[in-house]
């Protein structure tokens, strides 16, 4: 699959995975042993001794004509994404501690 083939999301979710790939390498190196949820619990890796790690990627922009500096934008929202209304679906409260123990940025 060539580079034009892929669209927008495509691409995001290749760079996602990529990035928790990264993070697993990181830790292996370190000596620990990750480990990838078959289902999605709210967090990509766990390793041996418990913690539950989500990674988030970003892209260098610049998010608005008026601030012209670049700047990375992470979304720590809760939910789904629906394509079809094109609207954020949140999933009921709860405290960011019981998705994760850290979240790699």
């Amino acid at each position: 699959m060539s580079n034009n083939q892929i669209n927008h999301g495509e691409r995001f979710l290749l760079q996602t995975q990529a990035a928790v790939f990264a993070v697993s390498a990181q830790l292996c190196l370190q000596g620990h042993i990750p480990a990838f949820p078959s289902i999605d619990l709210g967090y990509d890796i766990i390793i041996e001794n418990g913690l539950r790690l989500q990674v988030k990627i970003s892209n260098l922009r610049v998010h608005s004509k008026q601030l012209q500096a670049p700047g990375y934008l992470f979304n720590l929202r809760r939910g789904a994404w629906n394509t079809a209304t094109k609207q954020y679906k949140r999933n009921s409260p709860r405290a960011y501690s019981e998705v994760a123990d850290f979240f790699v940025l």
